[in-house]
């Protein structure tokens, strides 16, 4: 796969400047710019594996929405009996996190790409707070169905919810370098 981006970006390259509306080349490029063959090879390999680190965590995203629909309407249509008034409105408020950051993550990746940069530690965090924060709430909220009867997982979720901070804090100095 990668060779044949960098393939179609060379005749592009060598042909004119590469466009600017495709979504594969995130900058115009010429031979000018660029300068020499070991810069656009730089260049290339960068710009791939931004590419490829984007994908990988658009397919994670859209499996969190997914996780997001399958337990909203598990909740909508089997807890609701279930749970009391406080525990429900704390499931809902895990899910509702879980969804902001999922399409959080899909719209850091698009930005990163758009802007040819990409810091990690932005979806780390985002990552870890999904799983520390909206995570704990929802097994917080079902722990006497899961069988839990402690109430570790409440304790749990304000470090996730420092994670989402520190993740919107991260994406917003990346933004600044760019």
């Amino acid at each position: 796969m990668h060779g044949t981006l960098a393939l179609l970006l060379l005749a592009r390259l060598f042909s004119s400047t590469v466009s600017t509306n495709s979504w594969i080349y995130p900058k115009s490029i010429t031979l000018k710019n660029i300068g020499n063959t070991n810069n656009l090879l730089i260049y290339l390999d960068k710009n791939i594996m931004i590419i490829v680190k984007v994908i990988r965590n658009f397919k994670i995203a859209a499996i969190l929405c997914a996780i997001y629909v399958t337990l909203g309407a598990f909740g909508a249509h089997g807890l609701i009996d279930k749970l009391s008034v406080l525990d429900l409105a704390t499931y809902e408020t895990g899910l509702r996190y879980l969804i902001i950051h999922a399409l959080g993550i899909i719209l850091v990746n698009t930005s990163y790409h758009q802007l040819a940069i990409y810091n990690s530690w932005t979806i780390r965090l985002f990552y870890a707070g999904i799983i520390l924060f909206s995570g704990s709430l929802i097994i917080h909220a079902t722990r006497h169905l899961l069988g839990f009867d402690m109430n570790v997982f409440a304790l749990i979720a304000p470090i996730g919810g420092l994670c989402f901070i520190a993740g919107w804090l991260v994406y917003f100095f990346s933004l600044r370098k760019a």
